[in-house]
């Protein structure tokens, strides 16, 4: 796949590959088949093969027995895979599950909902500094209609997952289009 991405002029240089945790006795306990080194591994060699791919991510907190280093353990990978975003998802018990049955490690609410508001601030800090790298560069963008956000601007996506936002009186509408990024409004990038 990162070899085909490479030759192919259509695929989004854009991947989302879940982590969950970054933490290796979280990621054991949740069953998942790989650990904290291969995930590592398999971003540094994508961002290798392919410089500026975007990244983004699942992340669950409070799962059963998370204690504040396993969290700092997340936190710390995520601030090593730089990704463009962060899915965050506090963790719910479902009956008949393993990681039901571990609900007497479960951890507070107020917790989690601290984790969360770190991990958001951590996700932010990262989306903003990969899109830095794009600020005064040329990038063809499909426009799929008028921001909702922004009046009298197009939105649309760069083939990295990037929100462009771009204003013009044509209509923009499924067209593909070359602009140069000029700044940072909200969670998109302003082409002028």
């Amino acid at each position: 796949l990162i070899n085909k991405m490479l030759e192919s002029k259509k695929l989004c240089r854009h991947l989302h590959i879940p982590i969950q945790s970054g933490d290796a006795e979280i990621l054991r306990k949740m069953q998942r088949s790989y650990s904290r080194g291969f995930y590592l591994a398999l971003i540094k060699k994508i961002k290798r093969k392919i410089p500026l791919v975007a990244i983004t991510t699942d992340c669950l907190l409070g799962f059963p027995g998370e204690t504040d280093e396993h969290f700092m353990n997340t936190l710390d990978l995520v601030k090593r895979i730089a990704p463009l975003k962060v899915h965050i998802f506090p963790y719910s018990k479902r009956p008949g599950t393993l990681a039901g049955s571990l609900a007497a490690c479960g951890v507070s609410d107020l917790t989690v909902k601290k984790r969360v508001a770190m991990l958001k601030n951590v996700a932010a800090i990262c989306a903003k500094d990969y899109k830095k790298l794009f600020l005064k560069r040329k990038m063809r963008v499909l426009f799929e209609g008028l921001s909702k956000n922004k009046n009298g601007y197009w939105q649309g996506y760069a083939d990295n997952y990037i929100r462009v936002l771009f204003r013009s009186r044509r209509d923009l509408k499924n067209k593909l289009i070359s602009v140069r990024l000029k700044g940072i409004f909200g969670d998109a990038l302003v082409a002028g």
